[in-house]
């Protein structure tokens, strides 16, 4: 793996520890994610209002080889557990880089794929530190069950940039869907499938296509 913490003025306090940090993650998966070489780069932030509500971090996986991850340091919530949260970020996007190496594609197909992908992603966080991303939020039973039955309508229709804007990132009004509700979708995904299937674990599914498993 290969380590870059970019040197921007607001991320020199911070740069040893959060070196120290990713290291620390990937040794915890060691062994548990059939994972290649990636780049792991921390840059601080462009757009921190993206990040005000998610404590100043967001991971971005394009491919199966980089990893990006932006820091917004004057986030409060980021000062206070900025280790935590970078390191439930990285094991998201580390499992997605696990994921894509094995050839999955996760954005760029299905819905469903893009799903499933997304919740198996939380749910390998919730293996290794015994809690949710923060993007993963509570909603109502009722309102998840009609997200559900809206989502089954649209489960092999390919992912373009305003469907995953309206599911996953800023949610949509006119749609009537909250924000981050796809993340909360793929997660109840995960959690299903997994209460199905005693011994199978977010871990062991990193690299098994979603049809393989619907």
């Amino acid at each position: 793996m290969t380590i870059e913490v970019q040197d921007i003025a607001g991320l020199i306090p911070y740069a040893v520890r959060i070196e120290e940090t990713i290291k620390d993650a990937l040794k915890e998966i060691e062994g548990k994610l059939s994972l290649g070489d990636v780049r792991i780069v921390v840059k601080k932030t462009d757009h921190p209002d993206g990040l005000k509500d998610m404590g100043g971090v967001g991971g971005y996986c394009p491919n199966g080889k980089l990893i990006e991850l932006s820091i917004d340091v004057n986030n409060l919530l980021f000062q206070k557990s900025w280790e935590q949260l970078i390191w439930r970020s990285l094991l998201h996007e580390l499992h997605h880089a696990a994921r894509r190496q094995s050839g999955i594609v996760i954005g760029e197909s299905s819905f469903l794929e893009c799903l499933f992908s997304e919740g198996l992603a939380d749910y390998f966080v919730y293996e290794i530190t015994s809690a949710k991303p923060v993007w993963v939020i509570d909603l109502d039973k009722e309102v998840i069950d009609k997200l559900q039955e809206r989502a089954k309508q649209i489960f092999n229709q390919p992912v373009t940039d305003k469907l995953y804007n309206d599911w996953f990132i800023e949610g949509s009004k006119e749609l009537d869907i909250p924000r981050w509700s796809g993340y909360v979708l793929g997660y109840k995904l995960v959690e299903d499938y997994l209460a199905k299937n005693p011994g199978v674990t977010a871990t062991s599914l990193a690299t098994l296509p979603t049809p393989n498993l619907m």
